[in-house]
């Protein structure tokens, strides 16, 4: 993904599928849609997905999401 945005062919607003090629073991990338605005994109976005069992039982772990604030430090 990383390549694709570093190279232009996916910009902000852009809503792109990511398939995995279980036969090809690769991962396959495709722009549904360009320049979507931010509410539209939330429209999209499916919040009923489940982590697969599968995953679970590898030993993934789910975290929640943390937020990190900066700190200062005074040198005297």
């Amino acid at each position: 993904m990383s390549n694709l945005i570093a190279t232009d062919q996916v910009r902000g607003g852009d809503w792109v599928r990511v398939e995995y090629d279980e036969d090809g073991k690769v991962l396959r990338f495709a722009r549904e849609a360009e320049g979507l605005p931010v509410q539209d994109m939330a429209r999209l976005v499916d919040t009923s997905i489940t982590i697969p069992q599968l995953t679970m039982s590898t030993g993934a772990v789910i975290e929640p999401v943390r937020t990190q604030t900066a700190k200062t430090s005074k040198r005297g």
